[in-house]
Parts: structure tokens; C-alpha cells; sequence
């Protein structure tokens, strides 16, 4: 049995891998003309790890940016804004350090 660990749009990060590991997959296969290039060259894996992990570190920072918000203190009746940062993770790891098993296994696959 697997458990999915995730908080707020944590989980989403899967889907913005899977795209970054498809995209690079057709563009290689489309540059190289051949449909089986990419299956057929260790390469082109290492660089939709790198591709996967840039689009999951840029989706985790727009989703922990923050956000701001004004607020009223009730005891002075002053204005102060706060800042909240979001939090979203997946396994526990936000999500905009998702990326570094990402570059780990393209790592294991260059040295394979």
C-alpha cells in the first residue's frame, strides 16, 4: 500500500513532472525525427530530469510565493501588513524543493 503525503496544492507538483518528462520526450523525439531516439539514448532521460525539476522548482515558487495582508491591531487600532507564506508540500518537502530528487536521479541516470 502507498500513502501520498501532501498539503495544500502540493500534490499538483506530480502532474507538472509528468508534463516537463512528456515535453522533453516529444521535442527530442520531434528534433531527432525518430520516435524511438528518446527511449533508445540514456541522454535525453538526464535532460527531462533537469526540464522536470526546473518546471516543479518555478510551479513550488509560485505557489509558496505568499501573500500579503492588511490587518487591524485591536488593541492600538493600527494598520500592519503581514506577510503569509503558502504551504504547499508534498511528503513533506514544499514544493518548490521538489526538484532536488529530480536532479538526483538525473544524476544516477548520467553515471548509468
Amino acid at each position: 500500500m502507498v500513502f501520498i503525503i501532501w498539503s495544500g496544492w502540493g500534490l499538483t507538483v506530480v502532474p507538472v513532472v509528468f508534463v516537463g518528462f512528456l515535453a522533453t520526450q516529444l521535442a527530442v523525439n520531434g528534433l531527432a525525427g525518430d520516435p524511438t531516439f528518446y527511449q533508445a539514448h540514456s541522454w535525453p532521460k538526464v535532460a527531462a530530469c533537469l526540464v522536470a525539476g526546473l518546471a516543479s522548482w518555478l510551479f513550488g515558487r509560485y505557489l509558496n510565493r505568499g501573500a500579503d495582508y492588511m490587518v487591524r491591531n485591536p488593541e492600538t487600532g493600527r494598520k500592519q501588513i503581514v506577510r503569509v507564506k503558502g504551504g504547499h508540500s508534498l511528503f513533506f518537502v514544499p514544493t518548490q524543493y521538489t526538484w532536488v530528487p529530480l536532479v538526483l536521479l538525473g544524476v544516477v541516470l548520467a553515471l548509468t
